[in-house]
């Protein structure tokens, strides 16, 4: 859903992006800015113990250090509320656009 609603905006996605040795729900690249797309599912609502919460904390720490912006959504926000996802992706891509840019931007 929110693959299909960021192309509609005409922003650019890579779906399972390989990153290291992760593999990014949805990738946005735009020049030399990088943008990881996370959205967490029923699986990481239900681990009570935390493991999957700090897996995702070192996860995010390593795509900042090699240079990648991280945005985590719930898939209920993805969901129920993807006007406000797109509108925080959006505003990703509009903040600091890179001046060697030629992709694309709807939003």
């Amino acid at each position: 859903m929110l693959y299909r609603a960021m192309y509609m905006a005409r922003i650019r996605s890579i779906l399972q992006c390989q990153v290291d040795r992760y593999v990014l729900d949805l990738a946005v690249i735009d020049g030399e800015r990088r943008l990881s797309v996370e959205v967490d599912g029923e699986r990481y609502h239900l681990d009570w113990s935390g493991e999957l919460c700090c897996r995702d904390q070192t996860r995010n720490q390593r795509l900042l250090e090699l240079g990648w912006d991280v945005m985590r959504f719930w898939v209920y926000q993805s969901r129920d509320d993807i006007d406000n996802c797109l509108q925080r992706v959006c505003q990703w891509v509009e903040e600091h656009p890179d001046p060697g840019s030629h992709s694309s931007r709807g939003c």
